[in-house]
């Protein structure tokens, strides 16, 4: 692929699945990625924590893709399911963060483009499974912590995914 992209303006980025799921992400929602973008900042409003500020545009003004699909909340926030979640990383192929000349195919959206594909099924079986373990032993202690220690703290999250054919070459399944 050229380095340069000489047929439009926009600003953006690809974050591909290897740095979906190789970067640390706390509570493993890929949107943390998004501040990684050039002009994207995450968001301290209360109403919008989780999600990110794109050129001084509030996190509601965003857009969200699913495959093609507009996810956007009725508060315009990202849900990204039917659920009102995000999607685990194992499920998320790549994502693209557009911020700036975006092109009237994403349209309604006066921040950023969050355009998300999801893994697919193929002809093989194939699946993954993780565990993410967090605890206080790298942690420093808080100015306002009691004691000499900082508190105890311990996460463990689990996930997996899977995904095959039901039909050689017709009909796949992938689930997370």
């Amino acid at each position: 692929t050229p380095l340069l992209e000489s047929e439009t303006s926009s600003l953006g980025q690809v974050v591909e699945e290897r740095s979906i799921s190789d970067l640390p992400l706390n509570g493993r929602d890929f949107i943390q990625l998004a501040t990684l973008g050039a002009g994207t900042l995450p968001s301290n409003r209360t109403a919008e924590r989780g999600n990110f500020i794109a050129n001084g545009a509030r996190a509601v003004q965003n857009s969200y893709l699913l495959d093609g699909a507009n996810m956007r909340g009725y508060a315009g926030t990202a849900t990204v399911s039917a659920a009102e979640t995000t999607l685990g990383v194992e499920t998320i192929q790549e994502f693209r963060v557009v911020t700036n000349a975006y092109s009237a195919d994403y349209g309604r959206a006066m921040g950023g483009v969050i355009s998300l594909v999801t893994k697919s099924g193929t002809n093989s079986l194939h699946g993954s499974g993780f565990e993410f373990f967090r605890n206080s032993a790298m942690d420093a202690r808080n100015f306002f912590d009691r004691g000499s220690e900082p508190p105890p703290f311990t996460r463990n999250q689990f996930g997996a995914s899977a995904g095959g054919p039901i039909r050689r070459n017709r009909l796949f399944f992938f689930g997370g």
